[in-house]
This record gives C-alpha cells, sequence and structure tokens, in this order.
C-alpha cells in the first residue's frame, strides 16, 4: 500500500464491496499494513467519523435503500448484519433521527459514490505549512487522571472538551500540581491505545520526578521514542480548540504521507500544555507524533 490516502480510498472501496460480510477494525487495518491505533485515529481525521461507526451508517443506508426498492425488510436487514427489524429501528434513529419508515417516506434516499469528497477533512488551510522538529525522548512517567472513552459516534470529540473542563474546574488540577511527585507543571493530554470497538482511555497527567505515587492516581509508563513535534498556530481563547484540531488533520493528511517517516504504532502520541497556552491570546500546544524511518 501506497500512501495513507491511498489506504484510506482503498478501505472504503473495500467496505462499500462487503458491508453484507463481517468486517472488523482488525481486518481493515491489517489488509492496508497499518496498526489498529493508527489506521483508527488517520480514519477519523480524513473521514470525520470513526471506521466502525462508518460501515454501520453504510449499512443502514444500504439497507433502507433496497427496502424502499420493495424488497422484504426482515431479509434486508439480515444481509447487513441486524438480527431484529427491532433492533435495525433502533440503529437506525439513533443515527438520523427518525425512523426508518419515516425515513424513506419522506427523503429521496440515495447513495453516494465513492470519490474523494468523502476525504472530507483532507483541505487544510494554507497557514498548516509547517514543519515539525524531529526529537528522541527518553522514558519517562505520568501520573494524573483517566477515563474510557469512544470514537464510536464521535463521542471522544465531546467527552475529552468536557473532562478537561471538570479537571481544570474541580479541584484535581491544584491537587495534582501540589504532589510532591511531579517534575514540571505542565500537562500531557494522551489517547491510550483503543481496542477493536474504538473504546480507550484518555489520560490528562504530569511527568513524574521518581517519587513514590499514591494509588489515587492513574499512571501510565511513555517508553523512549523518537517523535516528530509539531506547534500549533497561535490562536486565542474562542479559536483555540479549532487550531489544535486543524493540526491534527494537517499531520495525518498532509504531513505524514509525505514525510519520510511513518507512524511508530510502539509508542502513543500526545499534546504537551504548558505555560504557553495559560494566557488568553498567542496561546499554542505541542503535538508529540511517535515516528519511524519509512525503510525500516
Amino acid at each position: 500500500m501506497g500512501s495513507f490516502k491511498e489506504a484510506i480510498l482503498d478501505t472504503l472501496e473495500y467496505i462499500e464491496n462487503n458491508l453484507k460480510t463481517e468486517i472488523t477494525l482488525e481486518q481493515l487495518a491489517r489488509r492496508v499494513n497499518y496498526s489498529k491505533y493508527h489506521f483508527a485515529r488517520g480514519f477519523i481525521f480524513y473521514v470525520g467519523t470513526s471506521i466502525m461507526d462508518y460501515v454501520n451508517t453504510r449499512r443502514l443506508i444500504h439497507a433502507i435503500s433496497e427496502i424502499k426498492t420493495g424488497k422484504k425488510a426482515s431479509d434486508v436487514i439480515y444481509d447487513y448484519g441486524f438480527a431484529t427489524l427491532t433492533g435495525f429501528t433502533k440503529a437506525f434513529k439513533r443515527k438520523f433521527g427518525t425512523t426508518p419508515s419515516q425515513f424513506k417516506a419522506s427523503l429521496d434516499i440515495s447513495i453516494p459514490p465513492l470519490s474523494l469528497n468523502y476525504l472530507i477533512y483532507n483541505n487544510i488551510k494554507g497557514d498548516f505549512l509547517m514543519e515539525p522538529k524531529i526529537i528522541s525522548k527518553e522514558k519517562f512517567t505520568i501520573a494524573g487522571f483517566a477515563f474510557l472513552t469512544t470514537t464510536k459516534n464521535n463521542q471522544n470529540f465531546k467527552d475529552i472538551p468536557q473532562f478537561w473542563e471538570q479537571y481544570m474546574s474541580d479541584g484535581r488540577l491544584e491537587k495534582l500540581h501540589q504532589e510532591p511527585f511531579v517534575k514540571n507543571h505542565a500537562e500531557y493530554g494522551a489517547c491510550l491505545p483503543m481496542d477493536e470497538n474504538g473504546n480507550f482511555k484518555y489520560f490528562i497527567g504530569v511527568e513524574t520526578n521518581g517519587m513514590p505515587i499514591p494509588a489515587t492516581y492513574d499512571v501510565y509508563e511513555v517508553n523512549s521514542q523518537s517523535y516528530a513535534v509539531f506547534t500549533t498556530p497561535k490562536a486565542n481563547n474562542d479559536n483555540f480548540s479549532q487550531k489544535i484540531q486543524e493540526t491534527w488533520r494537517f499531520i495525518y493528511a498532509q504531513w505524514l504521507p509525505n514525510s519520510p517517516y511513518v507512524f511508530d504504532s510502539a509508542g502513543i502520541d500526545f499534546e504537551l500544555y504548558d505555560q504557553r497556552c495559560y494566557s488568553d491570546e498567542n496561546k499554542v500546544i505541542d503535538i508529540y507524533i511517535p515516528i519511524k524511518p519509512k525503510n525500516k
């Protein structure tokens, strides 16, 4: 497989041609020679939703389209992996906010052809023509707080900002920074490896100095690793989150496919929030991407 974009396009075509068979994240990542973690993250930034949510949406659309042609509903939904009509109806209503019967009665259902138009996030603005610093970082430990979230229905994009807001307002930030094991006062925000269903733990923590860590904190050990480090464009409070997300999209959609590196799935990526983002203006953070040379 060539570039990451080609891997995404190949996967979209494969999904479209195999909606009536079993499809898993592991299977899709393996066939294009990427780790589950890297492929799942990159898919979101290219397509705008998680892999399995995309698969489910395509199955729902194809099923309702076939039902509209007069095919027997029970046969159609079974072909697309739904055990019961009730289960299909619930899944359809969760996705589209209406029942299948209301949907097909009121709308002209079409199945858009696959094209580059599906890569809705591969349109990066010119101010993201940035080059990262390439560094090596020794093994270190972070301690703090973790919670479980999911890429399903892009739930992580809602959960993570809420988690940060709670962390900064409920006293945990101040308590953590008073602990004697804190090496420096900068926050790490890390997405830990996800499972087959798109579930993963998100971690907010600080780097530790080797002193004992109470059991009330979550702890994660980050191995020695080479990183590409990107600094986000300067932003104010209103567009800070937008600039962070746009930087992530640039990394996956433009920089990685055209760089001499690949994502090293032995490591994790993370965001580093330090004193540069404490003011209301000119806020920036660093994004660390674990990398290795393409020829290894």
